[in-house]
């Protein structure tokens, strides 16, 4: 049963990835930055649906923020927190590594939203943009 929930998992993921942002959302790109958030906000919460109705995982959450700035740094064992933390704030910030910009469809969006970047390897170094 394990093993048919993440074959169904990975088909929404696969569907949700290809049609909603891939063909769905990319005229977006061309729309203010606040649309294109709105579209990745609605993907990251399918993609949070299909978690907890297909495979079983929910997310939990404690108690209720009272200031929406917070920081959250994130060990990225996996790809679940950037999807939630995505779904769950209200404009998320988020500072990535240059080179994900040329990933293709991702880092268009990134790029849109104007995301902190930075060189990784710069030890000490400030960030630079």
């Amino acid at each position: 049963m394990l093993y048919l929930r993440s074959a169904l998992f990975l088909v929404w993921f696969i569907i949700a990835i290809s049609v909603i942002m891939n063909v769905g959302a990319l005229p977006m790109l061309l729309l203010p930055s606040r649309l294109t958030l709105k579209a990745a906000r609605l993907w990251a919460r399918l993609v949070l649906f299909g978690l907890r109705w297909i495979a079983g995982t929910g997310v939990e959450v404690r108690g209720r923020l009272e200031d929406p700035r917070v920081l959250v740094a994130a060990k990225h064992f996996s790809m679940w927190e950037t999807v939630a933390v995505l779904a769950l704030l209200p404009g998320p910030a988020i500072v990535l590594k240059r080179s994900l910009l040329r990933v293709p469809f991702y880092g268009w969006y990134c790029r849109k939203d104007a995301h902190d970047r930075h060189r990784s390897g710069g030890g000490r170094q400030s960030p630079s943009a």
